[in-house]
C-alpha cells in the first residue's frame, strides 16, 4: 500500500466529502496541505466532511495546526467536520490540542464593583 500520499480527497456524493490523510500528519505534509487542500476544498460547497486518519501514524505541531485551520474553515462555513479511523494516540493528542486551544481562548469573566 501507497502511504505516501498527503491526502487523497473524494467526493461521496453531493454535500459529502471524504478525505484521507497519509502517514504523517506533519512538517513534511502540513505545507502541501495548506497550499493545496485549503485552496481546493474552498472552491466546493458541501455540509458535511469526514476526515479518514486510517493511515495517519505521526502528528506534530504542524499538524496540530493544520486540523485547527480546518475546523476554523469548516466551522465558519457551517460545515459538520467528523474524524474516522484514527489511532487512540492520534485521537489523544487532537483532544490535547483541542483543550489547550480552548484554555487559551477563555474570556475570564469580572466582577463589577457595587456602586
Amino acid at each position: 500500500m501507497d502511504n505516501s500520499f498527503a491526502y487523497k480527497l473524494e467526493i461521496v456524493e453531493p454535500g459529502n466529502i471524504h478525505i484521507r490523510l497519509g502517514t504523517h500528519l506533519d512538517v513534511s505534509t502540513s505545507g502541501e496541505l495548506f497550499n493545496s487542500l485549503l485552496p481546493n476544498l474552498a472552491k466546493l460547497k458541501f455540509a458535511n466532511l469526514t476526515l479518514d486518519l486510517a493511515e495517519t501514524r505521526h502528528l506534530d505541531d504542524y499538524g496540530i495546526l493544520f486540523l485547527q485551520e480546518l475546523q476554523e474553515r469548516t466551522a465558519t462555513r457551517n460545515v459538520h467536520l467528523d474524524y474516522v479511523n484514527h489511532s487512540p494516540d492520534i485521537k489523544t493528542r487532537i483532544d490535547q490540542a483541542n483543550q489547550e486551544e480552548a484554555e487559551r481562548c477563555q474570556i475570564e469573566a469580572v466582577k463589577k464593583n457595587p456602586s
